[in-house]
């Protein structure tokens, strides 16, 4: 939630270790105080605004986190796994069940899907949107079909697409191929 509107990715990260450390299960997090999770989030991620805590969006409110902590809590105790069971491991499926939970939109699920097909093989070839835009730009192909023919099964598939999702998102395009051609 936190990752997919801005892509940016290392403001969120602390921001997850910090609510990750603080609340350790959906349950803890989904029973915690709005302004004591919008605290976290704020002194980790800059310009998360505290004052509008109830955000609704994808962007990473501490009310919609709540409410999503409280939904997976309630739905599946809290492990995802269950909602992988639930969803027959059909990717198509776990995708509509992501989002269903608050806070949860396809690019949110994109981000999910993208780094769970290391370990959900089903998912996996998966590359989000923002993947396959720079993997166009860069000449690698048009489709996660295509990553899977750099091989390396699930893990370098998520790998490669996360690192492609970075460069679109960073617009490093040229550096990147600045430094294919250098290397």
């Amino acid at each position: 939630m936190l990752v997919a509107p801005r892509g940016e990715a290392t403001g969120p990260a602390r921001a997850a270790h910090e609510v990750t450390n603080r609340w350790h299960t959906a349950s803890d997090l989904a029973a915690a105080a709005e302004q004591d999770v919008a605290k976290e989030l704020g002194a980790a991620v800059e310009g998360f605004d505290r004052d509008d805590d109830r955000d609704d969006s994808a962007s990473g409110g501490a009310g919609t986190l709540i409410a999503l902590a409280a939904a997976v809590s309630d739905t599946w105790g809290g492990d995802l796994r269950r909602l992988r069971d639930e969803a027959g491991q059909d990717p198509e499926r776990e995708r509509r069940l992501l989002t269903d939970l608050p806070g949860v939109d396809d690019a949110v699920a994109d981000v999910f899907l993208r780094e769970v097909q290391v370990l959900w093989d089903e998912v996996s070839p998966f590359a989000d949107a923002r993947a396959l835009r720079a993997a166009s730009a860069l000449g690698l192909g048009e489709t996660a079909e295509d990553l899977a023919r750099y091989g390396g099964g699930p893990e370098k598939i998520g790998r490669l697409a996360g690192a492609l999702a970075r460069i679109e998102v960073e617009g490093s395009h040229d550096e990147v191929r600045r430094a294919a051609a250098s290397g």
